[in-house]
Order: C-alpha cells, then structure tokens, then sequence
C-alpha cells in the first residue's frame, strides 16, 4: 500500500494522530519517508473537493515529469550499452579475422632445459634421450 499512496488527507483531528502514528510506522518498519499530507482546512465542502483534487493533479504531474526523466535517462543509457557492446563485438570481431589469417599456432611438445646460465638452452623433442654424465 505505502508504494501506491499518494498523499494522506486527514478528515478529523483524531484522524490526523492516527495518519501521524502510520507515517512513522512507515519510516521505522519500511525505511521509506510517508507520503505528504494534502494541505487542507475543512471549512467548506465543494471548495475542499476542489482543493483535493488540484493538489492530486499537482502530484500526479510531478510524478509524470519524474518518470519521464528517468525514462529519458534509462534510454540514453541503454544507448551507450548498446554502443559499447557494438564496439566490443568490433574488436572480437578484429581479434578473430587476426587469429584467422595468421593460422593457428602449432603445438610441440618437448621440454626446454638450461643448465647453465650463459649456455644456449638444449631442447629435447619427443623421443629424444638425455644422458646425464
């Protein structure tokens, strides 16, 4: 109910202590601030209506204006993700052709020994035979 309220309009005194009692259970138990109170003296009737209601449409806009600005907002960064993931598939897309024309490099198995600095390293090739003196 808190996420949906859009303002709160005391009717009575006793009515305004309890709107006062919920909108700090809302701050203490949900950790959100309560909604605003509808700034309203009942002296007449059809003049409150009229008050309530251009208070709402007053609300409703803002509310509107902020949506739309948190649109604008997610579409511009929905724009540059797009973008970026353009510029990425760019660069493996790179990557690949360079791998692609070059040619797979070849694998050999064999071990690389070097038993003294300053000596060239000795490279044994699968089946070679290393004898130790």
């Amino acid at each position: 109910m808190a996420l949906r309220v859009i303002g709160r309009l005391p009717l009575s005194d006793s009515g305004k202590g309890h709107l006062a009692k919920l909108a700090s259970l809302w701050r203490s138990k949900l950790d959100v601030d309560a909604p605003a109170e509808i700034p309203l003296e009942m002296a007449d009737t059809a003049d409150a209506r009229a008050k309530v209601l251009e208070w709402l449409v007053v609300q409703m806009t803002k509310a509107q204006q902020q949506g739309a600005q948190r649109s604008t907002r997610f579409m511009r960064e929905l724009g540059l993700l797009r973008q970026q993931h353009e510029e990425i598939q760019a660069s493996f897309q790179n990557l690949e052709q360079f791998v692609y024309r070059h040619g797979p490099q070849h694998r050999k198995l064999e071990t690389t020994l070097s038993p003294v600095s300053g000596q060239l390293p000795i490279t044994l090739r699968n089946g070679s035979r290393l004898v130790q003196r």
